[in-house]
């Protein structure tokens, strides 16, 4: 099932400069994402698809060549090889920042867009597992903040790099969701960032993507802004009765059944539910509502993630898996 291109289209309006950092591996999901933004997006977007290699550009080139709504934009394809040059030279005197773009590929959402965008130009940051079932226009880019998408709890892993932001006295943001986010590149001090991925010491968390989500709680404290609005800008949440549930025979793709589809500008279909994205919608689980979501929606501001909530979480969630254990 593929969206119909929105007749809400208006040509006329400004070009959004969107980004996503994937790999072609992610296509059976990301398929999904880049058919519902290009059809359901009622502006023009300037779209930059950055890959892990020149094979997975030309494999990409052949599915954007797919897309119903794709010469509505402009969508311009890198490999991450691309930028290398341009990080050498923007990073020459950031090592910190460089062995971070080197990390997992999932940090380079982070870098990369900043190589390619200049003093306020605005960056809108996807992952590839969103699914855009309505009319829609994203946000007003905050003209010195960051609008990040909301979750609870949040995605602050692993707990030894939460423990040795806090041990830094670095300010983290709760329940961050990194589906989508929005920032102008000169709110960005790279200087800062350098700072940052330095004390983490990133090199120790290559195997874990969610350093970038780190990275992100501690630009949100460090220039503000706020959450997307929840019920528009939506996170999949895999809560004590989804993850009961699952674990007792329920088919995964049912639970999506429970989000507020005609509601949401988009839905962050993260963790284990982007696999089944596919059959969710082969079932009728998710389905494209073609509402009109065009209207805009408010911030709210960060919430700060102290230790002491930290410390709690963590035995909430040591005494969960001993649940589940016993009643496996």
């Amino acid at each position: 099932m593929k969206p119909d291109p929105t007749p809400l289209f208006d040509a006329s309006a400004a070009r959004r400069r969107v980004f996503m950092i994937f790999s072609a591996r992610s296509l059976p999901y990301a398929s999904v994402c880049l058919e519902g933004l290009t059809a359901q997006s009622a502006e023009p977007l300037d779209l930059h698809l950055v890959v892990d290699t020149q094979d997975e550009v030309t494999q990409l080139r052949d599915f954007i060549a797919t897309l119903a709504a794709g010469d509505r934009h402009h969508i311009a394809l890198y490999c991450a090889g691309d930028l290398d040059a341009l990080a050498a030279r923007r990073f020459a005197a950031l090592p910190a920042l460089r062995a971070f773009r080197d990390g997992h590929p999932c940090w380079r959402k982070i870098t990369d867009p900043l190589l390619l965008s200049d003093g306020d130009q605005e960056m809108i940051v996807l992952d590839p597992d969103l699914f855009f079932p309505n009319a829609f226009r994203f946000e007003p880019t905050p003209e010195r903040g960051l609008a990040l998408m909301f979750q609870r709890p949040n995605c602050l892993l692993p707990p030894d790099a939460v423990i040795r932001a806090f041990d830094a006295g670095i300010p983290l943001a709760d329940h961050v969701d990194i589906g989508v986010a929005q920032v102008r590149a000169d709110a960005i001090d790279p200087a800062w960032l350098e700072g940052v991925v330095g004390a983490l010491d990133v090199g120790r968390y290559t195997r874990f993507m969610h350093i970038e989500a780190l990275v992100w709680s501690a630009l949100a404290m460090r220039i503000g802004g706020g959450y997307l609005d929840a019920t528009a800008w939506r996170c999949w949440q895999r809560g004590t009765f989804k993850r009961a549930a699952v674990a007792a025979g329920l088919p995964g793709h049912l639970t999506l059944k429970l989000e507020p589809i005609p509601r949401a500008k988009c839905l962050h279909v993260s963790g284990p539910s982007k696999y089944w994205l596919l059959s969710a919608l082969g079932s009728g689980s998710l389905f494209y509502s073609n509402a009109d979501r065009r209207a805009g929606t408010a911030l709210r501001p960060f919430v700060p993630f102290t230790r002491e909530r930290f410390t709690f979480q963590q035995r909430y969630k040591r005494a969960f898996r001993r649940l589940l254990g016993e009643a496996a």
